[in-house]
């Protein structure tokens, strides 16, 4: 194969089956997603994850996929080869790429430039000009409204996933947090501040919730969270809708205790709606009466005796509660 003539999907597809395997459509898609399609990424991740074992041969010599893969991890010569490409930055430029690889793949200029302090034509510029032609980091997507009739955002994307995976892991763990509340409240600010309809902010909910919970700030997730289950029942997405709940509720978990009554009250409310929002999809997706449905409703039940409040969705808790053949007597 001449890789010079080959890059993408198609080299991905035949740089596999260039030797007998089983892979799966996900770990295809994966490898393209990781590495881009290009030649060199693509061998060295191969190559990684066969030395430590996330690729094994069967008994018929096909390469499989290990029970446990680990795409974190960069092989030493494509770590050295972004590396020195991103060594050769200007100082500005990396700060600028390293604030957008908290917003994740892609990212937008004027999120960046209020993130980092400084004018937005001057990040423009930089992602534009050298990060764009001169080093071939990142490239333009396009201007799109925030939201209809507000203000315009220019949108950039890292040319392969692993430079802005090799800058995000560079950073260290207080930096991440600092970057990700700040990218939160930014996001945040530029919403309320554009969009009026209650609906934006709850497409937004996932992504805050994210970078709240990795700032360390649990509660404030947790109320995003609380808002991206609802909005996902809305839409019918009840696997969605559990797992948004699910999670915040595990992350109340990690909450310290807390003697204050205010703040305890706080976060039995903050329970009691996470329950509830998973009231609905539990009924869609599981037998009635399950386990499952009967863990929730029992702990929102007596969460609404001890907080002596009555909201509309417990009577949906109490129907799954009472119905006969609940296992109640």
């Amino acid at each position: 194969m001449d890789i010079s003539q080959a890059e993408g999907r198609q080299f991905v597809e035949a740089f596999l089956d260039s030797e007998p395997n089983c892979l799966s459509f996900a770990f295809r898609e994966t490898l393209t997603r990781h590495t881009d399609g290009n030649p060199l990424f693509t061998v060295e991740l191969l190559r990684g994850l066969q030395e430590r074992g996330d690729l094994v041969q069967d008994e018929a010599g096909r390469w499989v996929e290990g029970p446990e893969l680990d795409w974190e991890r960069l092989p030493a010569r494509v770590e050295a080869v972004i590396a020195e490409r991103i060594g050769r930055l200007p100082s500005r430029c990396r700060d600028i790429l390293a604030i957008a690889s908290v917003k994740g793949e892609v990212f937008r200029a004027e999120m960046v430039a209020r993130v980092r302090g400084v004018d937005e034509k001057e990040v423009i510029h930089c992602l534009s000009g050298p990060l764009s032609q001169q080093y071939h980091l990142v490239c333009a997507e396009g201007i799109e409204p925030l939201c209809p009739g507000g203000q315009r955002l220019s949108q950039y994307r890292f040319r392969h996933y692993l430079f802005r995976k090799y800058l995000y892991t560079s950073l260290d763990e207080v930096e991440r947090a600092h970057l990700h509340e700040a990218v939160g409240d930014v996001l945040e600010a530029f919403y309320k501040q554009d969009c009026a309809e209650s609906k934006a902010m709850a497409v937004l909910a996932p992504q805050l919730a994210h970078h709240f919970e990795l700032a360390g700030l649990t509660a404030k997730a947790v109320g995003y969270l609380l808002q991206s289950g609802q909005r996902a029942v809305q839409l019918g997405a009840n696997a969605e809708a559990i797992a948004h709940s699910n999670h915040g509720l595990a992350l109340l978990k990690t909450l310290p205790e807390t003697s204050a009554e205010k703040r305890r009250i706080e976060r039995d409310q903050q329970e009691l709606a996470l329950l509830l929002a998973l009231c609905v999809p539990l009924l869609a997706t599981t037998c009635f009466g399950s386990p499952e449905q009967r863990q929730v409703c029992d702990r929102a039940y007596a969460l609404c005796q001890q907080l002596g409040t009555v909201p509309p969705q417990l009577v949906m808790a109490l129907y799954m509660r009472e119905r006969p053949g609940y296992g109640f007597s």
